[in-house]
């Protein structure tokens, strides 16, 4: 789907504010958040808030392998002095504390993807590394999926190399995965 610039960042920034707003932001001492590509849902407005919230902010580098880590953030600004990756995304140095380091069952990981489903399934660009770094973490944390109204799709094709979400946020709906459906009492009046 092709959507305007202006279309996205509308968009992005109410999908923003909604995850700003959830129980599990405001818990979350460490957040994993994307630097955003062009077309995908915008986070700079995101990642300035949260540092100005005090939250240990981490974002990803790859390396060879479909390997994938997410190291700390210090400011925005910082990235424009980041190296650019063959996706032509900006990527932190690797000598900074990780997530893996710190990371408790009670931070945020906001993921992004190229479609999502309302069982909370998702579909990146199909190199698996987010699937491949979740499920090597010692503790998991929260998983929330952002994404633009036109990516939620019937249903995500996963297999057992997928990883299901606990959230999809987009500017006006919230889907929640099924063990959070079981184990959460939260009621949200968008709730799919």
């Amino acid at each position: 789907v092709k959507l305007a610039d202006e279309v996205i960042g509308i968009q992005s920034e109410g999908i923003m504010k909604q995850v700003i707003q959830t129980a599990e932001y405001k818990h979350a001492s460490n957040v994993c958040v994307y630097l955003a590509m062009k077309k995908e849902v915008q986070t700079k407005d995101f990642i300035v808030q949260a540092l100005k919230d005090e939250k240990r902010v981490f974002v990803p580098r790859t390396f060879a392998g479909r390997k994938m880590e997410m190291y700390e953030l210090r400011s925005f600004e910082e990235t424009s002095k980041y190296s650019v990756s063959k996706y032509g995304i900006p990527e932190p140095p690797n000598d900074r504390t990780t997530f893996g380091d710190v990371v408790k069952k009670e931070d945020l990981m906001i993921l992004p993807g190229v479609g999502f489903d309302a069982r909370c399934g998702r579909i990146g660009h199909g190199m698996g590394y987010y699937d491949i770094y979740i499920k090597n973490l010692k503790e998991r944390p929260f998983l929330v999926g952002v994404s633009l109204k036109e990516q939620i799709v019937d249903e995500v094709p996963m297999d057992g190399g997928d990883v299901f979400l606990d959230k999809v946020v987009t500017c006006d709906e919230i889907y929640y995965g099924e063990e959070r459906k079981k184990t959460d009492g939260e009621e949200d009046s968008n709730e799919k």
